[in-house]
């Protein structure tokens, strides 16, 4: 999510969607422009919201989210399903925590704070105690207001390079992109699965890398744009990625996710 989402594959078979999530695991706050204040949790039942506070990023044990995907990478566009969990709670360091699980058995943590909702960074110690590596990476500031931003640092995931021999492929160097998120709107309304979701925030992301291609001899720009969608009591409903270039050498690629079922 950013949103959500995101998981740790270090490498990531795109055919199936996944590059998604591992390009969304591997943001990184760097900066707040505007500190935000308390979020208070309110968790409604319904794709509208008349809540002065409603949840946009549930956190209750239980719930369940499914996505129909689309894929475009170099032409090729690919259809999938992903299906992400709230299977347990924990409590640790004075926090409580949400375990998310993704596709292929990835697990994320998420917790609220006075900042708003975000990832919790962790990893397993000795025997197997949890311990917390770095801040959170925030998800969703509070207050939610338009206006509020925000800066991550993402990965590119879906440009790539015409070429197809050894140290061409783009998606393989890992290379980071500086993003800037702001809040657009709280009200919107967004259709997806013929379910009408009002009151959604919408969060827009952009960025760009510079990247070298036709090995090494020339220099390409990746612009990236993000958006993403929250529904009052749901959570993310949908979600988009663009990554396009002027470049001859480099071909866009995109995804989108969009929820069918959840629960």
């Amino acid at each position: 999510m950013p949103i959500a989402v995101i998981l740790g594959f270090r490498r990531v078979v795109a055919v199936k969607g996944l590059a998604y999530y591992r390009m969304l695991n591997q943001i990184d706050v760097r900066r707040n422009s505007r500190r935000p204040g308390l979020l208070i949790a309110c968790v409604l039942a319904g794709a509208g919201c008349e809540s002065a506070s409603p949840d946009y990023f549930p956190l209750e044990n239980g719930r369940r989210w499914e996505y129909r995907t689309t894929l475009r990478v170099l032409d090729e566009t690919t259809h999938g399903r992903e299906i992400v969990r709230n299977v347990g709670i924990v409590e640790h360091a004075g926090k409580r925590i949400s375990i998310f699980e993704y596709p292929g058995g990835a697990r994320r943590y998420y917790a609220r704070s006075a900042e708003g909702t975000g990832r919790v960074p962790t990893a397993r110690g000795a025997h197997g105690a949890m311990r917390i590596d770095a801040a959170d990476h925030l998800v969703l500031p509070a207050p939610i207001v338009a206006g509020a931003s925000w800066e991550l640092d993402s990965e590119l995931a879906f440009a790539e390079s015409v070429f197809y021999e050894a140290g061409e492929r783009i998606r393989d160097r890992r290379t980071p992109v500086p993003m800037r998120y702001r809040i657009e709107s709280t009200s919107d309304a967004v259709n997806v699965s013929n379910t009408v979701f009002t009151g959604c925030v919408r969060v827009r992301a952009t960025g760009s890398a510079i990247v070298r291609v036709n090995q090494g001899a020339n220099f390409g720009t990746v612009a990236v744009e993000h958006v993403d969608w929250y529904a009052p009591g749901v959570g993310l409903v949908r979600s988009s990625r663009a990554e396009t270039s002027e470049s001859p050498f480099l071909k866009r690629g995109e995804y989108l996710m969009e929820l069918e079922r959840w629960q």
